[in-house]
């Protein structure tokens, strides 16, 4: 029980986390993240959470801005934000079009998940088609 309730307090404390970066990240950023952390916690808080492991084949994909740090240590910090607002607002809904899952963000990064939480047989081609 003390294990459900840690789960429990560290969802909520990355709800809040996010939350309170929103200003920074923008919508875009934090309202995906949010609304998979808010399902993992509304599973848990409803006893629906998977009691033991589950072995799938998931295809990850990571994309980033490349050359992101230069660039962020030439740009006006609202210029950074409005180019990382505007890379994800692009990205987001191609990676639901394949459906993928958006994992997290981190930074210029954008983490997706082909194949979790639902798995098709072409999850890894999915991923290839999100690239293009």
């Amino acid at each position: 029980m003390a294990d459900l309730e840690t789960q429990i307090e560290k969802l909520s404390a990355a709800i809040a986390a996010l939350e309170l970066q929103r200003t920074n990240l923008g919508d875009a950023a934090v309202d995906p993240a949010v609304a998979v952390l808010r399902e993992q916690l509304a599973q848990l808080e409803t006893g629906r959470a998977p009691t033991g492991d589950e072995r799938k084949l998931v295809t990850i994909v990571f994309a980033d801005v490349s050359g992101f740090t230069a660039l962020s240590e030439k740009l006006d910090p609202e210029k950074v934000r409005e180019l990382i607002n505007a890379c994800f607002d692009w990205l987001v809904p191609v990676v639901q079009k394949y459906d993928g899952t958006i994992d997290k963000f981190i930074g210029d990064v954008i983490m997706a998940l082909f194949g979790a939480p639902v798995a098709h047989e072409d999850d890894a081609e999915r991923a290839l088609r999100g690239r293009s």
